[in-house]
């Protein structure tokens, strides 16, 4: 049952799964737990990184959006996923703001 939660998880598949109530059931589920966490803060700490190499111009331009932004990202109520995909897609706004 792990293996195909894990599979599943792996695609993006954020469902409730029952375990067992026992050690590996919480085990697993802090392991995933800690991915979800790791992800987010790796693409947290890269959104800073394209950020900071913005021209000041450009930081000044997008300041409104930026703050938009982060309201909107407090939707996700601290959910990883949902913190990490909003973060990949801005990272993708702003990269493409440095292009032009």
């Amino acid at each position: 049952m792990w293996d195909k939660a894990a599979k599943d998880y792996a695609q993006g598949v954020r469902a409730p799964i029952f375990y067992n109530n026992n050690r590996e059931a919480t085990k697993n589920n802090a392991v995933t737990s800690n991915v979800d966490t790791h992800s987010y803060k790796a693409s947290d700490e890269k959104l800073n990184s394209v950020w900071k190499n913005l021209s000041p111009e450009t930081r000044k331009r997008l300041l409104p959006s930026q703050r938009e932004w982060i309201k909107q990202k407090s939707g996700c109520n601290n959910e990883q996923k949902c913190l990490t995909d909003m973060t990949n897609n801005r990272i993708r706004e702003l990269e493409s703001e440095n292009e032009k």
